[in-house]
């Protein structure tokens, strides 16, 4: 099933040819019908011979509703563009070739309307065909037709039929989507929207989004060409009735999705420049994305690489309202002042980070290399821009998931990229981290800290978590670090302190010294050397002081000497007191305490009622 656009200049007879192959008026408005002039949108079908069933958009051939032929034409498998034998070429059946173009719609009929009232037909087929020289419709059939006496209808219709059956079915990639072209409510029934279904199948009483907004609604029936249908596939026209929600919250442009789609004000993309047209940096322009007509300024980048060649020009569009669209999809770019259309584009990033020049070369490679729209290039640029492409969360493209996923299985496979956690990396990303992980371990570590916490690195280094698990594996691997439970070290880490260092450790030890009758906690040690508490930290690691219970601190040689009293007395008595230990070293209950209790810890000795006895003391 293929949808087909009708277009071409303002009186050349577009509707009545569509009226004259289906029977139907595609002028719906009242005012279309008084002046005799389409001015919106128009829609029909045409069932064929084949069992097929065509649908039909009309689109407005005057200057002033250019903005609907962009929203009547995107969806379009195939055009018909209608040429007045009379007026034969004119500005907007350029127009709308450019368009068509810009779109990258490819087939068509070309029909050479009114031929009645032309003395020389040849002439003016002649005419229109040299128009067509080097366009994309340069080898489309022409029809020479005319209503009023039926010439040519039939043959037309057998050319649709010849189109219907050469155009491929459009592929379900699993992610309807359908923008919008018509919104309306009809009593009894409730909020209807029309539109060309693209990319998937749309069932009845699926829930679905209408982005930007993101409001929530309901699949409630379809109908496509007066048929109610449980689904429809891509490519199909249909009319859908949407429940839960009101009229006055959708509006022409909003885009029916299954799921949440990408959405932005800032879109990268290429733009193709049209022959003798212009597009300046830093200005704003009419941007034609699907159904919506929407302002963007328009900033072009100023790298050298950015010469694709030399209509063609990679940029960044700014929108002032939130935005959805895919990688890949074509888009029109108009001028206000003349009311013209410039060029069109490609979307290269649906939600692009806002350009800054110091980035520009890296961007620019990605955007160059994404330009084909392959799958290839897509996922090796997305791992480009973004760093990694997740297979739980794909970009948005016109490939389905299953492909995506293939290509990325296949991607990995090459020394150049890495896949980890169902992520595809580039080595090179794994490099730099890895190098920046190293380097924060040695700023957090020296000869007195010789390691530091996961937890810290983690914190401060701020990667995603399975890349930091690639990185710390890596290091591990090369035999840069050690790990020892939740810290890491650097291997063959020097235990040394400066000269410096020593002299404030030797201090350290001598006012502990001076201490020994009334010992110091940790804090009040501190105090006393402000800012070296790794030092102290230091001298308790290596043994060089004591840190009891409580935060007691003892130099090295009294602790010793208490040791040595503690085994002593243990030999001569079998136990030792509390009032044993104060009568030797003369502390107070407050020390006394905390160094049997340290004896215990070290396996010296072990509490028994009010006493302590050998640890290998058994009763």
């Amino acid at each position: 099933m293929i949808t087909l656009g009708v277009a071409g200049h303002i009186d050349h007879g577009k509707t009545s040819i569509i009226r004259a192959l289906t029977g139907m008026d595609t002028d719906r408005l009242p005012e279309e019908k008084l002046r005799g002039m389409t001015t919106d949108l128009g829609f029909a079908w045409l069932d064929l011979d084949n069992g097929h069933t065509v649908g039909i958009v009309d689109v407005p051939g005057h200057r002033q509703y250019i903005r609907h032929v962009a929203a009547g034409l995107f969806a379009c498998d195939a055009v018909l563009l209608v040429i007045a034998a009379d007026d034969r070429w004119m500005p907007q059946t350029q127009e709308h070739l450019d368009i068509i173009s810009l779109f990258g719609i490819k087939r068509g009929i070309i029909v050479v309307n009114k031929i009645d009232i032309v003395a020389d037909r040849d002439s003016a087929v002649k005419d229109i065909k040299a128009h067509l020289q080097n366009t994309v419709l340069k080898d489309a059939p022409v029809i020479c037709a005319s209503v009023l006496t039926g010439e040519g209808i039939d043959d037309l219709r057998r050319e649709i039929e010849k189109l219907d059956q050469s155009i491929s079915e459009r592929k379900d990639i699993g992610r309807p989507r359908l923008a919008c072209d018509r919104v309306f409510s009809i009593h009894g029934v409730g909020v209807v929207v029309t539109g060309t279904l693209q990319h998937g199948i749309l069932k009845t009483g699926e829930e679905i989004y209408f982005a930007p907004g993101l409001l929530r609604g309901r699949v409630r029936n379809i109908e496509s060409f007066k048929k109610d249908n449980e689904h429809v596939e891509a490519g199909t026209r249909v009319g859908i009735n949407i429940s839960n929600v009101k009229k006055e919250d959708i509006r022409r442009g909003d885009v029916i999705t299954a799921e949440i789609p990408p959405i932005s004000r800032t879109i990268d993309a290429v733009l193709t420049v049209l022959p003798g047209q212009t597009i300046k940096n830093n200005c704003k322009y009419r941007i034609n994305l699907e159904t919506r007509d929407l302002e963007a300024r328009i900033i072009l980048f100023n790298y050298p690489e950015n010469l694709l060649k030399r209509d063609s020009v990679l940029a960044q569009l700014r929108f002032e309202e939130d935005v959805t669209s895919y990688i890949g999809e074509k888009f029109i770019v108009r001028s206000d002042s003349p009311e013209t259309t410039v060029g069109g584009g490609t979307v290269l990033d649906p939600a692009a980070v806002k350009y800054r020049k110091k980035n520009e070369p890296e961007i620019v490679s990605a955007l160059l290399k994404r330009c084909t729209c392959g799958i290839k290039d897509i996922v090796e640029s997305e791992v480009m821009l973004k760093g990694e492409i997740n297979i739980n969360s794909l970009p948005w493209t016109e490939y389905s998931s299953d492909d995506m996923r293939k290509c990325i299985e296949e991607i990995s496979n090459n020394k150049e990229y890495r896949f980890i956690d169902g992520h595809l990396v580039s080595e090179k990303t794994v490099e730099n981290n890895t190098e920046k992980l190293l380097t924060l371990i040695r700023e957090k570590t020296d000869n007195i800290r010789n390691e530091v916490s996961v937890a810290t690195l983690k914190q401060e280094i701020s990667i995603p978590e399975y890349i930091f698990r690639e990185c710390l594996a890596e290091l591990k691997l090369r035999s840069l670090i050690e790990r020892n439970m939740d810290a890491v070290k650097l291997s063959k880490a020097k235990n040394d302190l400066t000269e410096a260092q020593q002299k404030i450790a030797d201090q350290i030890i001598l006012f502990t010294k001076k201490h020994r009758q009334n010992p110091l906690t940790i804090k009040e040690t501190v105090k006393n050397f402000p800012g070296k508490t790794d030092i102290l930290r230091y001298l308790i690691k290596t043994g060089r002081l004591i840190e009891l219970p409580d935060f007691i601190v003892l130099d090295e040689d009294y602790f010793n000497a208490m040791k040595r009293f503690v085994k002593d007395t243990l030999a001569e008595k079998g136990e030792i007191t509390i009032q044993d230990f104060a009568a030797r070293f003369g502390l107070s209950r407050k020390y006394n305490v905390p160094v049997l209790t340290k004896c215990d810890m070290l396996g010296i000795t072990r509490r028994q009622g009010n006493v302590r006895v050998s640890a290998d003391f058994i009763a």
